[in-house]
């Protein structure tokens, strides 16, 4: 279950409601990346967890309305605005496969630099259209399709990492530089939607 949604009807056309997930979304990234340490090549590997709830109030719009009695089809328009919180976490290691003496600064055994889980807040948006068969008065069931912007705004961050080298070398730490980006963490979705009304 993704999300609960609790809407009042103004009328027979327009609603307002409310949706919250009850769970959080986790996400998990991770890739490679080219990088040289003292001149020699290497290939570091690098992860990404994400966590992250939203919440949006919406309205919608009836363009074709169920009445419980002669029509039992309905087609709707939704659009939101919402809150989004957020947490990432992030991670680079690399290991040195030809290390040789420990005398040249390009020897190492491996280095690391980790991010600790972040709290961000951002403004969101979905659009969605909605198209529902209502088997009676109570009960409905709903193809949810549409789109939703959840920015996840990274700042430009510098870390601290650590380089273990092979003795007598000493190890070594290095600042790594985050840059900032915005990833959005939403998308074109497509749901199905239980619907009990009261």
């Amino acid at each position: 279950m993704r999300e609960v949604c609790l809407t009042f009807a103004i009328d027979r056309r327009w609603a307002l409601g409310l949706r919250v997930s009850p769970l959080p979304s986790r996400g998990y990234l991770y890739g490679r990346k080219n990088l040289a340490v003292a001149g020699q090549p290497l290939v570091p590997y690098w992860n990404m967890n994400i966590e992250s709830r939203s919440y949006f109030l919406t309205a919608s719009y009836s363009i074709i309305a169920a009445d419980g009695f002669l029509r039992d089809k309905a087609l709707r328009l939704n659009a939101g605005l919402g809150w989004n919180r957020t947490q990432f976490g992030y991670g680079e290691y690399g290991s040195s496969w030809d290390i040789g003496d420990g005398l040249d600064p390009g020897d190492f055994n491996r280095y690391s630099v980790w991010l600790d889980r972040r709290p961000l807040s951002a403004l969101s948006a979905l659009v969605a259209i909605e198209s529902a068969h209502y088997f009676n008065s109570r009960w409905s069931l709903a193809l949810d399709a549409g789109f939703r912007y959840v920015p996840l705004r990274i700042r430009g961050k510098e870390i601290s990492g650590f380089i273990d080298r092979k003795a007598p070398t000493p190890d070594q730490s290095f600042i790594l530089t985050v840059p900032g980006t915005t990833l959005n963490l939403g998308g074109f979705y497509l749901g199905i939607k239980l619907g009990f009304h009261l």
